[in-house]
């Protein structure tokens, strides 16, 4: 996707808001290849750090799945009874304390990060490449923290939460058309811009996050599956977008949500258990 910005270099001039008294520098790296290679490979780093975080440092205290819940397959069976309606309040024994932070406590941690993370964005007067993808290795972690808690605490299944993310990120769109008359990624130079442009990449995590999950652990498809199926889909936009006159800021915005599920389908690959599907490498490793 090299040339993902050729098509509209034009956009930014007919994209200047009336309303912008101050316009900034555009506050978002140019789409290519290379943008596309880091997107993915934060996206891994992201959700092997939030699960280190979850499973290896520290402990935290809460409840423990009884041994009729575990197994090789314990996390493809809990999604798959969520997918079916079945109880799964049977699997929960008591609480006892257990290593890692933890989902909440790694939520809250990663909440806190990304506040500190989005205000030196929008303090920064250009682009800023580490800031930039700091805060989209953290925005990572925090859409898929966000999903594995209505998830997990809530047993809210990924099916839904597909369809709910998506209708709420497809409002945002919304608002963000009717208030600027453009979804160009091209001309993130106001402020407001730049919001909804980050209002609209946490949701893409969250439903990135919900969507694959449903695929790989839902569906039974595994990690490796994962990877070439969601690779192969990415692969098909850039060629329809390449040969024909898809509009390229619809195949952004899809290429974009799809690279969360294969970016952390990637990481649990590598970092994953032998017996979950995953190389064993370990997560300590892939962060």
């Amino acid at each position: 996707m090299i040339q993902f910005h050729l098509r509209h270099q034009n956009q930014v001039d007919k994209d200047h808001p009336d309303h912008a008294h101050i316009v900034l520098k555009n506050r978002v790296p140019e789409v290519t290849v290379v943008f596309w290679i880091i997107k993915v490979l934060s996206t891994t780093t992201g959700e092997s750090f939030s699960d280190w975080l979850a499973t290896s440092i520290g402990q935290h205290y809460g409840p423990v799945e009884s041994d009729d819940a575990a197994g090789d397959d314990a996390a493809a069976g809990d999604d798959k009874r969520r997918l079916e309606g079945t109880d799964d309040d049977a699997a929960i024994s008591e609480n006892a304390w257990q290593p890692g932070l933890g989902l909440p406590n790694t939520t809250y941690i990663m909440l806190a990060v990304f506040v500190v993370g989005l205000a030196a964005q929008f303090y920064t007067k250009r682009y800023n490449a580490f800031v930039y993808w700091f805060l989209v290795v953290v925005v990572s972690v925090v859409g898929t923290c966000i999903t594995d808690n209505i998830h997990d605490g809530l047993g809210v299944p990924n099916w839904i939460m597909s369809i709910v993310w998506f209708v709420i990120l497809v409002t945002v769109f919304g608002a963000w058309y009717y208030k600027e008359r453009t979804l160009s990624f091209h001309s993130i130079f106001t402020r407001r811009r730049e919001a909804f442009y980050w209002c609209a990449i946490l949701i893409t995590f969250a439903l990135g996050t919900a969507f694959g999950d449903l695929i790989t652990e839902g569906f039974g498809l595994g990690y490796g599956k994962g990877v070439a199926l969601f690779g192969g889909i990415i692969l098909a936009v850039f060629l329809v977008w390449n040969f024909s006159q898809v509009n390229g800021v619809l195949c952004f915005w899809i290429t974009y949500i799809l690279t969360r599920p294969l970016g952390a389908s990637l990481g649990d690959l590598l970092a994953g258990p032998k017996d979950e599907g995953g190389l064993g490498i370990g997560y300590e490793i892939t962060r």
